[in-house]
């Protein structure tokens, strides 16, 4: 491991350095940015917009995403991101009703998965479970 990836990844890192290894050209030091748990909200928008399609994925999986960009990312032509934000505890309803239908039955399964679902997104994701 790096330097630059040791201190992206510490949850201790000041923000200010957070800010500069995210822009860091290294896929390896920006995804350590987007694991750190100390990442701020506004850092976490701004890397949703990588064309790392990995590092998108862990901003969808990461605690402090902000609701619009899971809302966003649920939106995704890649599976992995829409499975990821089908798991994201604070994912908007609105944004699981349309994970509950899509079209890959592995994003449908992960909504699924969620202990907190709403009987009508349950049943929507059923629906479309047996309708594919």
């Amino acid at each position: 491991m790096s330097v630059r990836e040791a201190v992206a990844g510490n949850p201790s890192s000041p923000p200010e350095a957070l800010v500069r290894l995210a822009e860091d050209p290294s896929e390896s030091v920006r995804r350590e940015v987007v694991m750190n748990p100390s990442t701020p909200p506004e850092l976490l928008a701004q890397l949703a917009k990588e064309r790392d399609h990995r590092v998108k994925q862990l901003v969808a999986g990461h605690p402090n995403t902000p609701l619009k960009i899971l809302e966003r990312l649920s939106r995704s032509r890649e599976t992995n991101i829409r499975i990821a934000v089908a798991h994201h505890s604070n994912t908007p309803p609105k944004a699981l009703q349309r994970l509950a239908s899509d079209r890959d039955p592995r994003v449908r399964q992960a909504v699924l998965e969620r202990n907190d679902l709403d009987e009508t997104i349950r049943t929507l994701a059923l629906a479309a479970e047996a309708f594919r």
